[in-house]
């Protein structure tokens, strides 16, 4: 199956084709990056942001199914303590190994440590990989 990105010559190509796709899904840039105090911008994944990862892995899986994410989510977000990080970063790996299980497209194999570490090539890759899954939110 082809893939629905085009080939990205580098990082930077890469930071700013996830950068418009979350725009273009509705994430208000401005207002996150108010309230985390933290540039949000197509170089915002290239070190490790573990707050705006988390805001940004919540707004995609909400894009993805908001039904299910408010009951996923219920008990872990918004994000106040350790606990609530840690069933919030089990929570986000679950439901990506269900999406690599139930999608027949190549799903970019990650391990948890991807979604409580997010910043890096992996990490915007599997990013990359997420946005597909979230076009119908453009429809609600």
């Amino acid at each position: 199956m082809a893939s629905l990105h085009p080939p990205l010559d580098n990082a930077q190509d890469a930071g700013q084709v996830l950068y418009t796709s979350l725009l273009v899904l509705g994430l208000d840039a401005a207002g996150l990056e108010f309230s985390l105090r933290t540039p949000v911008n197509q170089k915002m994944f290239t070190r490790m942001n573990k707050k705006l990862g988390e805001h940004i892995l919540h707004f995609l899986f909400v894009c993805i199914d908001r039904d299910k994410a408010s009951k996923v989510f219920r008990d872990c977000w918004p994000l106040l303590d350790k606990r609530q990080e840690s069933q919030f970063h089990k929570a986000t790996f679950e439901w990506y190994k269900t999406l690599q299980q139930n999608y027949g497209q190549p799903v970019p194999a990650v391990v948890a440590k991807t979604f409580m570490s997010p910043g890096g090539p992996k990490f915007i890759a599997t990013l990359l990989y997420s946005d597909p899954h979230c076009a119908p939110c453009l429809f609600h």
